[in-house]
């Protein structure tokens, strides 16, 4: 899981400061955003997004970094 977390902490700080918490905020962030896309990308690779680990451990980040409404 801390491989997990790594990747995933990363890509949430690529969208910045103000993370942007509505998903068409973020959608519209990764369109304009080469570099948050290749990312995005690389983490889709590397990780089973379908998986209850990856499901547990993004929703883990979220609660601790406040991320969640």
């Amino acid at each position: 899981m801390p491989e997990y977390a790594d990747i995933i902490g990363q890509i949430i700080e690529g969208f910045g400061a103000q993370f942007p918490r509505i998903q068409i905020d973020r959608m519209d962030q990764i369109h304009n955003d080469p570099r948050l896309q290749i990312m995005l990308d690389n983490g889709y690779v590397s990780i089973d997004v379908g998986s209850k680990e990856y499901i547990f451990a993004r929703e883990t980040y979220a609660r601790k970094n406040r991320l969640l409404k």
